[in-house]
């Protein structure tokens, strides 16, 4: 665990964090009201697998490149954000598979994933939970419940979701703007859906692909009435 207090930056590369009694890797802010002081986490060519919690969980900005993060009993990434203009993750080249929760989870704030796989996970592959989501050229598949969940808005580019138990992509309260999405054989009886989206204020969908998905391709709904 790294308390962080004033402008710190953290460092690492080549990075192991295996098969620890919680995290393996805990950036904590000192002071839980306001989990912002400046400190930033940057990751490259590292594991953090096997662990009893979180492979990473940060309360501070985190950026990672080539880096695995699999099998931890809670998230592969678990960060929390400060506002949602705050770019609070961003991800290069990284693999999220197996854990237990889920792959990533944060917010709010602002994430960012260029060219992940995020497979196999115990619950759903990425949930923001307030803020913006951008998706670049990534495959989320195979994941316990849907393959992205977001609360905010939605960027997707060359980017797949495949055979998730829950819709491939659920976008609540926002808007989506999606070029070359492909979803296909996401959902189950009790959580259907290729693309869904709830009481968003727009949806732009280029030259995307929705198909063998278990309910509609793409449902688009308000949950309140006029």
């Amino acid at each position: 665990e790294i308390p962080c207090a004033s402008p710190t930056v953290i460092v690492a590369d080549g990075l192991t964090c295996v098969a620890n009694g919680l995290n393996g890797l805990h950036i904590d802010a000192i002071g839980t009201a306001v989990p912002h002081f400046g400190a930033t986490a940057m990751i490259s060519n590292s594991m953090l697998s096997s662990n009893n919690a979180n492979g990473v969980r940060s309360e501070n900005p985190l950026h990672a490149t080539n880096t695995t993060v699999g099998e931890n009993a809670l998230y592969g990434v678990n960060v929390s954000g400060g506002d949602d203009r705050t770019c609070v993750l961003e991800m290069n080249v990284c693999h999220l598979a197996a854990n237990g929760s889920g792959g990533a989870i944060g917010g709010p704030g602002r994430f960012m994933k260029v060219a992940c796989a995020i497979t196999d996970n115990g619950g759903p592959g990425i949930e923001t939970l307030d803020g913006c989501l951008l998706l670049t050229d990534c495959s989320v598949t195979n994941n316990d419940g849907a393959g992205v969940i977001t609360n905010g808005t939605l960027n997707v580019t060359s980017s797949n979701f495949r055979r998730n138990t829950g819709p491939g992509v659920l976008c609540v309260n926002g808007e989506c703007v999606a070029d070359e999405m492909v979803c296909e054989f996401n959902g189950s009886a009790v959580d259907p859906g290729g693309m869904v989206f709830v009481d968003c204020s727009s949806v732009t969908l280029r030259r995307c692909v929705s198909n063998g998905n278990v309910g509609d391709g793409v449902r688009a709904s308000s949950s309140v009435g006029p």
